[in-house]
């Protein structure tokens, strides 16, 4: 029984250090014009490996085309695009903010245009839910300007005396096989 305990320290060690990998990213808007002079800002949290948006606050102010929104749920999205809207139950004229990522989202993060360019018709909009679901969308007004950044969260680094620990536990290891 003794000899295990050095090997259950070890084991006890490593499991609480941090496991390492990516995190969900917080994407801020920046920038984001509508074609008739009304502002997006906000964030949200999406996660790339669990394909999950989380954190949703996004408001849009008022232009000639539309009045402002406050957008909180998520009614579809992924890595390509999401569809945000400010009610919940049955959405029927609920207002709608259709986000298209011209790159996909990752937990990489970094900057992503929510503007076509080249075809501005495929860009982000603001409208209306047409049915209860929101499956359907009524557009308003077209986004000419703007994207999200991308923040990854700061790597926590592993406590050197972690380290030095496990490293003295695993050379007394060593010694005691040797000296056995």
């Amino acid at each position: 029984m003794p000899r295990a305990l050095p090997r259950l320290i070890l084991a006890a060690l490593l499991a609480w250090l941090p496991a390492a990998g990516a995190s969900p990213i917080q994407w801020t808007l920046a920038d984001v014009l509508f074609e008739d002079g009304a502002t997006a800002s906000g964030s949200f949290v999406y996660d790339a490996a669990t394909d999950v948006f989380s954190d949703i606050l996004v408001t849009t102010t008022a232009g000639t085309f539309a009045p402002g929104a406050v957008y909180t749920s998520l009614v579809v999205g992924g890595s390509g695009d999401a569809v945000l809207t400010s009610g919940s139950g049955d959405l029927t004229g609920a207002a709608s903010l259709q986000l298209v990522f011209y790159t996909p989202l990752t937990n990489a993060g970094g900057l992503v245009p929510l503007v076509d360019l080249f075809f501005l018709q495929f860009s982000s909009y603001e409208g209306a839910c047409v049915n209860a679901t929101c499956g359907t969308l009524d557009f308003a007004r077209l986004m000419v300007d703007g994207g999200v950044i991308g923040t990854p969260a700061p790597v926590v680094p592993v406590p050197a005396a972690a380290w030095l620990l496990g490293s003295a536990l695993a050379g007394l290891g060593m010694l005691r096989r040797r000296a056995a």
